[in-house]
């Protein structure tokens, strides 16, 4: 089935923005698929215990994406995404998300970054925190446009956890 799957951007680089919009359901979970294929062919995530679960109504109201991936160098993230459905002229779903959380640790050791949406899209937040004791020493406001797409989240934490604990600590936000 994956052969057949149209092939994924680039993954994102610092100063590329995702742009936050509604997609055809059915493109959102093909790329989806892509872009996790890449990450296994490349042996950054080993595991993907990820679900899609629909919430229907008279239709499909709304889906949730969640569980956790793990990755190469220990590291486990936890996905918990809503997005909101609407249908397009045609009357098929189209999907945007509306609440984020992705959670990074590695195995046995402490937190590496968090982002959120816990008081709203308004509010997204990226969360980092000390490598040595997991106490979080920033909280960081996160425009929308500039949130990393799952898979840019993944490459950021398997990043900050493959380097020495001098160099885990974040640089300084704006």
């Amino acid at each position: 089935m994956a052969d057949q799957l149209p092939e994924p951007p680039e993954a994102p680089r610092e100063g590329h923005r995702w742009q936050h919009d509604w997609h055809p359901y059915e493109d959102y979970r093909n790329v989806h698929v892509s872009y996790m294929d890449r990450l296994f062919g490349e042996q950054v995530v080993l595991h993907d215990h990820l679900d899609f679960i629909e919430i229907h109504g008279e239709a499909l109201d709304a889906v949730q994406i969640v569980g956790h991936v793990e990755c190469s160098g220990g590291v486990i993230l936890a996905v918990d995404k809503w997005l909101d459905v609407r249908r397009d002229a045609h009357g098929r779903s189209e999907v945007r998300g509306v609440s984020y959380s992705y959670h990074a640790w590695r195995r046995n050791e402490h937190d590496l970054l968090r982002y959120d949406t816990a008081h709203g899209l308004d509010e997204l937040h990226r969360h980092d925190f000390d490598p040595e004791t997991g106490r979080e020493i920033g909280v960081h406001r996160v425009p929308l446009e500039e949130l990393p797409t799952l898979d840019g989240v993944i490459r950021e934490a398997v990043a900050l956890a493959q380097r020495s604990p001098d160099d885990r600590r974040p640089t300084t936000h704006d």
